[in-house]
């Protein structure tokens, strides 16, 4: 069973590609990944493995010197 949450998160690399190419021109996502998909990708992608959703991720999830790294409340999930 899924959640309603569930059926809006990307479900392939094609629809993580649209997520993250619409992330990036937002106002939503930390400044760092705004106008780079790329970086919203593999964060979301490294998120997932730890078993977050990809808005948690980004929030999570801070990319420093090219290496990703969990901080604040994801360290605690």
């Amino acid at each position: 069973m899924t959640n309603a949450i569930d059926k809006y998160a990307p479900q392939n690399f094609q629809q993580l590609m649209e997520f993250a190419e619409v992330l990036s021109r937002t106002g939503v996502v930390p400044d760092q990944y705004k106008g780079k998909p790329g970086e919203i990708v593999a964060v979301v992608q490294m998120g997932s493995e730890l078993g977050m959703t990809p808005m948690m991720s980004l929030i999570s999830i801070s990319v420093i010197n090219g290496k990703p790294s969990l901080w604040g409340d994801g360290l605690l999930g």
